[in-house]
């Protein structure tokens, strides 16, 4: 139990204390901070607005446990688990999380005694498409590309393939309701698999899931409903999805194309909310993140003798230094609530949200909630840490809490 403590005492303000003490400030119409209003997301409902993202937090269940235990203890709304692989053996890397019959069992007690604290979960649903490094699995996308990965010749979907696919993600959807996750996230983004269909460069097809914007959304569309049909009309599915790629070379997805899609989701897929993002795992490594480039450590921790060689040789061309700046896809998330604002689709905030003053200014702006990745991975007891500050201050605009991270991403190396 000690090691699942909250930074602060127990004894200090819980949240409702903490709203009955919040003064009405020009940030907001009423005395609680649209930060820590209650929402509902599909059938979901969520105390605050404040989610943890998908990042890693622990290569076995019990890390993951302790982990995500803490962070519902420390008021995070919903917790997201990173990279659930739909397939066994087509995954990023060998030690990465699947789900299946297998080890259900092991997620259904992760989710049991998060919920038991106070938490609910959401699992990303993943599968790495070309940026496949697994022992058995194969690098496989729309048309024949190389993203730096496996010394192996690279697969081009066929229809069967793209429809076996589709059945790992039902079923993948399925066994994490079956487990006790209460919302599901659909891996669009960062250069993956439904990623590399939105890829102008990446998918070249000349059937149904190729050519125009639309028909690159094709797929993501037909998994999002599909997984809809098996998993029911009130449970919560979100979109994580490139806003842009951000390649180094021109024919990557682009803002408008990447409204197409969203258009779509939540039109034809009924998804309940998009995650806007941005970046290309193996083409643009950081740049989802900004920030420090820890290119030497990244090449030491690369998986195979081809991708430590590869990151050696272009390493700082594929993983370039782009300068951090706080909500730094604020602008191109805007055009999403704009998009969505008469949609029941909510739009969910990632990229930057490290304080108090930004998170409420996404909130504020349209957005239904915020993911936060690194200030919790920095400081789990974040949430809290607002509370209270927010409980001591006499105006809320004088609220200064900001994230401790100094954004060097080594926590990517974990």
């Amino acid at each position: 139990q000690a090691a699942l403590a909250p930074r602060f005492s127990p004894h200090e303000a819980c949240t409702s204390t903490i709203r009955a003490a919040m003064p009405a400030t020009s940030l907001g119409t009423g005395a609680v901070p649209a930060m820590f209003e209650p929402w509902t997301l599909g059938g979901l409902s969520l105390k605050n607005r404040i989610c943890k993202a998908a990042t890693h937090d622990g290569g076995t269940f019990d890390d993951l446990r302790k982990a995500y235990m803490r962070l519902a203890h420390n008021d995070v709304a919903m917790i997201t688990v990173a990279y659930v692989a739909v397939s066994s053996t087509n995954k990023t890397f060998d030690n990465q999380h699947h789900i299946g019959e297998d080890n259900l069992a092991d997620w259904a007690r992760l989710c049991a005694s998060v919920k038991a604290v106070g938490g609910k979960m959401s699992a990303q649903l993943h599968h790495p498409g070309l940026f496949c490094m697994s022992t058995a699995g194969v690098p496989q996308g729309p048309s024949l590309f190389y993203l730096p990965s496996k010394a192996v010749w690279p697969k081009a979907l066929g229809i069967d393939d793209i429809v076996g696919i589709k059945r790992e993600f039902v079923k993948a959807a399925t066994l994490c309701k079956l487990a006790g996750f209460e919302c599901l996230e659909l891996h669009c983004g960062h250069g993956y698999l439904l990623s590399q269909f939105l890829t102008p460069i990446v998918n070249r097809r000349r059937d149904g899931y190729g050519g125009n914007a639309e028909k690159r959304a094709q797929l993501p569309v037909e998994i999002a409903q599909e997984i809809r049909a098996a998993v029911g009309a009130d449970f919560p599915i979100v979109v994580k999805l490139n806003a842009e790629d951000g390649l180094p070379f021109p024919g990557g997805l682009k803002l408008e194309d990447s409204l197409v899609a969203a258009k779509r989701l939540a039109d034809e897929g009924g998804v309940d909310a998009i995650i806007p993002s941005f970046g290309y795992t193996g083409l643009n490594g950081l740049s989802m993140l900004r920030g420090g480039v820890p290119l030497d450590k990244l090449v030491e921790a690369a998986p195979s003798a081809l991708t430590r060689f590869i990151g050696r040789c272009i390493g700082s061309y594929i993983v370039p230094r782009i300068e951090y700046d706080s909500l730094f896809l604020w602008e191109m998330t805007t055009r999403y609530v704009e998009l969505l604002k008469d949609s029941r689709t909510h739009v969910i905030y990632v990229g930057g949200a490290d304080s108090f003053q930004t998170i409420e200014e996404v909130v504020l702006g349209g957005c239904s909630a915020v993911q936060l990745g690194r200030p919790l991975l920095r400081e789990p007891y974040f949430v809290k840490k607002i509370e209270r500050d927010v409980a001591a201050a006499a105006c809320l605009d004088h609220v200064q809490t900001a994230s401790l991270c100094i954004r060097c991403n080594m926590c990517t190396l974990a």
